[in-house]
């Protein structure tokens, strides 16, 4: 990337009118079109006759995130927020995102939790608070945590952090718990689960851990106004292939090259979605309906106006579909311990 400094023209560059434009132009239609080559060509060349020129660089990224040259797409990022070039909010989600696919999670959470010591905008400052969280859960999950021991009257107060009316509390004690090995950790979880106030995206957790220690007795679950027994041992993945790839592709085909930060979004609302609802499953098994839905929600989040009947024709759904998946969503945001994304906003 070139330094700031070094704004001198190549003498061989001869200008035309509204140069910029076309080659930002043929350089997203390009990258659009798949061919990325020409695209990384068209945005050097934006590049050499206007070196800070945002959608040159910003447009170089995408090309490396469509090329999975994720780390080249990580420096570059990182010298655009160091020359200041692009809109800051912009670069840094799509930062995020490129240090998330690489699996940089302790990276993700240096770089946030310095960027949100100071202020921003509520919208700017939740995609970062979300983010910060599934990076830390992410770390949380890849360590093996050995069984630890404790005396009964400290388990007896993890069990009763469960009915603390602080969700955060509750999650502090799931955590703890499902280190442990002990009885009553398993009928406490079962007076939880049962529970139709308990929040669905811990019940999620609950069972989860459950699963892990291959608990093979009859579960009875209430979540989302449906009561179920299960036996934790036979629970699936809680991210099926079958419902996370179909929803994922569609909206790369429509979302991802015109604006990755949205693409991102969409994906952990959708997978946020699948969790707090397991062991349920989408309650539309049409691909498209999701995707569309996710579609209008992720660009309410980010203040962007879409019609449902244009998300509609474009996802070749019927219009009562997209909504009545939209309010499924929008409701797990609302009603969730994780649906941090709609409460700064609201």
């Amino acid at each position: 990337m070139r330094n700031k400094k070094d704004s001198s023209k190549n003498s061989n560059i001869v200008e035309f009118p509204n140069l910029a434009k076309k080659l930002t132009d043929k350089g997203m239609k390009a990258l659009q079109n798949k061919q990325i080559n020409d695209a990384i060509a068209y945005f050097a060349q934006l590049i050499e006759l206007e070196p800070e020129h945002p959608q040159g660089h910003y447009g170089t990224v995408l090309c490396f995130i469509e090329l999975e040259r994720f780390n080249e797409a990580e420096k570059w990022c990182e010298n655009m927020l160091e020359d200041d070039i692009g809109d800051y909010y912009e670069v840094m989600k799509v930062y995020m995102l490129v240090l998330v696919q690489q699996g940089k999670f302790e990276k993700v959470i240096t770089v946030l939790e310095s960027v949100l010591e100071a202020p921003h905008p509520s919208k700017a400052a939740a995609v970062f608070e979300q983010t910060l969280h599934l990076a830390q859960e992410a770390i949380n999950n890849e360590e093996k945590e050995e069984i630890i021991e404790i005396e009964d009257d400290e388990l007896q107060l993890l069990i009763k952090e469960l009915d603390n009316a602080v969700p955060e509390k509750q999650l502090h004690a799931i955590e703890m718990l499902s280190r442990i090995d002990n009885s009553k950790i398993i009928d406490a979880y079962k007076t939880f689960l049962k529970d139709e106030q308990k929040d669905p995206f811990l019940k999620s957790m609950i069972l989860q851990s459950l699963r892990e220690k291959n608990i093979d007795e009859a579960i009875l679950i209430h979540k989302c106004n449906k009561k179920m027994t299960v036996y934790p041992n036979k629970l699936q993945d809680v991210f099926k292939d079958e419902y996370v790839l179909p929803v994922k592709q569609l909206l790369n085909e429509h979302i991802e090259h015109q604006n990755p930060t949205l693409y991102g979004l969409n994906l952990q609302i959708w997978l946020h979605y699948l969790y707090a609802i397991y062991p349920l499953v989408p309650s539309d098994h049409n691909a498209n309906v999701w995707a569309g839905a996710l579609h209008k929600v992720g660009a309410f989040f980010n203040g962007i106006e879409i019609e449902v009947e244009e998300l509609a024709a474009c996802y070749k759904v019927e219009k009562s579909s997209l909504l009545d998946a939209e309010r499924q969503l929008l409701e797990i945001e609302r009603n969730t311990f994780q649906g941090r994304e709609f409460r700064h906003q609201n």
